[in-house]
């Protein structure tokens, strides 16, 4: 959870019931830099190459500095249930040393894993893990004007340390009309926010390579509603990466 306009703080946090009424439990200041919007996934560690650990569970932390730098970093963090989650223990990604991933615990050395494309301002970042295709999804909002130039991309990655280009979801300036009318009602000055991947719904073709994605987009105006969208796209084997490790 950020708090704060000005000098904004991410708070690690953790509930055993997200869906009850009841407050989260407080771990601790997690970061004033990299990570202000973040987005995590558990995983199990031997299933992913290049984790800092091969056994037990871990989160994945996918974030970007939102009010300052505008990267995308990676960092971990162990899970143990004895434990619970613990902010001393969390590890930054800090590049490669040949096929080596490199892993220290000060955010400062954190290296960008990628970075959106001009103007780089961005909000909402959402990840998931595809596991038809084994791989990684990253999804966010790119905020390039008012109005209706806002822009919903995302990219894909085998390892979680290069990431493909971006990948356009939904772009109010190029989808059809009828789509467009029908969302924004024809206000000129609304625009969208998110989206957030329903991966329970994600749908897998193997031989055609064809993949359909079902998320959550935010319409703002005139009224703020969410949207059920689909998206099919066609994976290419290689992608042109752009990784930054």
């Amino acid at each position: 959870s950020t708090v704060g306009g000005d000098g904004p703080i991410c708070y690690l946090t953790s509930s055993d019931r997200p869906d009850a009424p009841v407050a989260f439990k407080m771990h601790g200041e997690f970061s004033r830099q990299r990570f202000l919007q973040v987005a995590p996934w558990v995983v199990q560690n031997s299933e992913h190459v290049g984790l800092p650990s091969g056994t037990g569970y871990g989160v994945v932390l996918i974030g970007g500095g939102v009010w300052g730098p505008n990267n995308v970093s990676l960092a971990w963090m162990p899970l143990e249930p004895s434990i619970g989650p613990d902010v001393r223990r969390i590890l930054y990604y800090a590049g490669q040393q040949g096929d080596q991933a490199i892993w220290l615990p000060r955010e400062e050395d954190t290296k960008m894993v990628c970075v959106p494309s001009q103007p780089k301002r961005y909000t909402s970042m959402a990840l998931a893990r595809l596991e038809g295709p084994k791989k990684w999804l990253l999804m966010y909002h790119l905020n390039r004007s008012s109005g209706r130039s806002a822009e919903i991309v995302a990219r894909f990655s085998d390892d979680l340390f290069r990431w493909s280009d971006e990948v356009s979801f939904f772009n109010p300036s190029a989808d059809a009309d009828d789509l467009i009318n029908a969302i924004f009602k024809a206000d000129e000055k609304t625009t969208v926010y998110g989206g957030f991947p329903l991966n329970c719904f994600t749908q897998w073709c193997p031989s055609t390579r064809v993949l359909t994605l079902y998320y959550l987009m935010s319409v703002f105006q005139p009224l703020y509603q969410v949207q059920v969208m689909r998206t099919r796209v066609k994976l290419r084997t290689v992608f042109p990466f752009t990784g930054m490790g």
